[in-house]
Parts: C-alpha cells; sequence; structure tokens
C-alpha cells in the first residue's frame, strides 16, 4: 500500500491465442492480480476452422492451475503449484471475427465478438449484450505469457515454449489481449487560485483532483478529492464498479460509492507559504460526515494521447456527469504512485 492504494501498477490480466496453419490453436491466459492470492495460468489446446467472417474455436484438452506468487513480489516469476481450478472447462464458441489496423498503423488487431462471455476471454463488462474481445498481434518472440516453471505443455506446443526467445517461427500470428487504461494511475487536478485587492494572484494550496485505476478483471475504481482553502472540511468521494471498452468508447458502471466530509489537522492562511498551504491540505484529520453517492452509468468517447508533455487519458462527454461536473473534454494524466492524491488512513 501507499497513500491507501494497492501497488496496481504490476498486475495484469494476460490471453494470448496462437492459430497454427494446420488448423490448430493454443490459448494460453495468465493472471497476476494485486487482490488474488495466487496467480491463475490456463492451457488450451483444439481446432479451429473458418466460414467468411466466421471462426469456431473447439477444444480438444485444456487445464486451468493455482500457484503462488513468487517470494520476491515480482509479477515476472512463479512460486510453487497450489491446486487446480475446479471451474475452467473446454467451451467450443463461434465467433464474429474481423481484422483492424490499430492507431499507430504498425499493428493487427484480431476483433472476436460472441453472444455470450467466455471462459477463454472472460467478459466485456456487459453480460447482457454482444461481447467483443480484441486482440493485439505480435510476433512469436515478444508473447508477454510465460509458461510456468517445469510445465510440460505436450507435442502440440511446437510453436510456444516457457522461454520466448525460442519462439522463431514467424508464419504463426500470436494474439495477445492490450489495454490501454489497465495498472495506470490516471489523474487531474485543478489548483485553486486567489487574487488579493492589489490583484496579485497566488496559489492557495487548494485543489480539486479526480482519480481513475482500470483494473485488467474489468473493475475501476474513482476517487475525488477536494480541499479548499478557504473551508475548514475536505470533501472525499469514492466509487468503485466495473467498466467496458468498445472502440473509442468508455462505459463505467457504478456499483457501489459514498460521498464524506473531514476535518483537517490544521488551518490554511494567507501568510502561509503554498507549499505550506498545500501541506496542510493534503492532510486528513477526522471523519465528519457520510452520505450516499448517486451512481451514473455513463458512456464517455476516450483516447490516449498527450497533455503537453505527459500521457493522458482523454475524456470526452455531453453535458454534466457526477463524476467530472460540467465540461467537454478532460485531461487525466498517467501519475506516479507516489505523486498520487493522498487518502485518509481507511484506504490503508
Amino acid at each position: 500500500m501507499y497513500n491507501g492504494f494497492p501497488q496496481l501498477t504490476g498486475g495484469y490480466m494476460r490471453r494470448e491465442y496462437v492459430f497454427n496453419n494446420d488448423g490448430t490453436y493454443i490459448f494460453r491466459a495468465k493472471d497476476w492480480l494485486v487482490y488474488v492470492k495466487d496467480i491463475l495460468f490456463v492451457y488450451e489446446t483444439g481446432t479451429y476452422s473458418v466460414t467468411g467472417n466466421q471462426i469456431t474455436i473447439t477444444p480438444k484438452k485444456g487445464t486451468g492451475e493455482w500457484w503462488s506468487k513468487s517470494a520476491s513480489g515480482r509479477t515476472s516469476e512463479w512460486g510453487k503449484l497450489v491446486r487446480a481450478s475446479t471451474d475452467y472447462k473446454l467451451e467450443q464458441t463461434a465467433y464474429t471475427f474481423e481484422h483492424i489496423t490499430g492507431t499507430a498503423g504498425n499493428e493487427s488487431i484480431l476483433i472476436l465478438k460472441s453472444g455470450k462471455p467466455t471462459k477463454r476471454d472472460g467478459n466485456d463488462g456487459d453480460n447482457k449484450g454482444v461481447q467483443e474481445f480484441r486482440y493485439t498481434s505480435r510476433d512469436m518472440k515478444t508473447s508477454l505469457i510465460d509458461n510456468p516453471p517445469g510445465f510440460k505443455p505436450g507435442p502440440e506446443s511446437k510453436s510456444v515454449s516457457g522461454n520466448a526467445s525460442a519462439q522463431t517461427k514467424t508464419n504463426i500470428q500470436v494474439y495477445t489481449v492490450n489495454s490501454p487504461l489497465t495498472g495506470k494511475i490516471w489523474e487531474g487536478t485543478t489548483t485553486e487560485k486567489f487574487s488579493n485587492a492589489g490583484g496579485t494572484s497566488y496559489n492557495t494550496g487548494g485543489f480539486s483532483t479526480n482519480q481513475y485505476t482500470f483494473n485488467a478483471d474489468g473493475t475501476y475504481r474513482f476517487v475525488s478529492v477536494n480541499a479548499s482553502h478557504f473551508t475548514e472540511v475536505k470533501l472525499l468521494n469514492y466509487e468503485t464498479g466495473t467498466y467496458s471498452i468498445n472502440g473509442n468508447q468508455l462505459t463505467i458502471t457504478p456499483v457501489k460509492g459514498f460521498n464524506e466530509e473531514w476535518s483537517k489537522a490544521g488551518k490554511t492562511s494567507n501568510g502561509n507559504s503554498d507549499v505550506t498551504n498545500r501541506a496542510v491540505n493534503d492532510t486528513w484529520n477526522k471523519k465528519i460526515k457520510t452520505s450516499p453517492r448517486k451512481l451514473e452509468k455513463y458512456t464517455y468517447t476516450f483516447q490516449i494521447g498527450k497533455n503537453g508533455a505527459s500521457t493522458a487519458l482523454i475524456l470526452e462527454k455531453n453535458g454534466r456527469t457526477e463524476r467530472e461536473g460540467e465540461g467537454v473534454i478532460f485531461y487525466l494524466n498517467e501519475t506516479p504512485l507516489e505523486r498520487s492524491v493522498k487518502l485518509p488512513g481507511m484506504f490503508n
């Protein structure tokens, strides 16, 4: 934990298909999640067939396993085999598919669509509608998934080994799930400025910060902190739920949330420096009030772009939203954990 936030940046949820020229496929999955004790590893093989824009995946055999995490805590390392997964099942699925070119122009994206969530792909955040899963093409040598130590996949794994550098077949396509939102902190801050009678402007130390974190399992957290130089209380808005992505559309679906008022540990003053006032506004003292929060599902148009020198999540909307308030476009910069907004001890 740091400032009440788990170390989210190293976690991931990866899915990968390998389609061989002989009509066979290999599917692998590896989940290393902060909130889950063990690592999930899935390995599945079978055949596929293509008719028009339809691809049918027919599994022959597969396994799901739980492995402990490495004692070092590194997400690239494995612990020991703990147990077999009891809910993994082989599932024949017919998808509608298409290829598109990524925005960078140098990557191929495979889009798979099915009428329901699948064990392999999971769900896209909407359990009722058509499911859409996006996989980015990779060279065999740059697979993001490694086999656990001692794992013996069998002769059908001629194209995938635990050592990525040994994957030399270039005529086989590897598609790996890729989301630009997950594993990062996206934060937008507005600082409070005040002009005195002489027209001189200075920072008061007050601020308003909105922050999103998107997890690889399809959940999100939203936090808003408002601390004004002119009030004795701080406002904390908190919300969690699920999200889904469809092209450049990001849908946020809240599940629970609350609004709180907290007292500050100290008082800001016009005679203080900006740094001193900010330090006062950063502190949390006692919780004064908790109230229900309006939960609002909303679909934004989004992109990952630049905000000055920073990489930013850019959200566009029409009209007012509960989270962002008024305005049409919002920039949330990718923010290192150590520089993110400070939260009360309840998050530790």
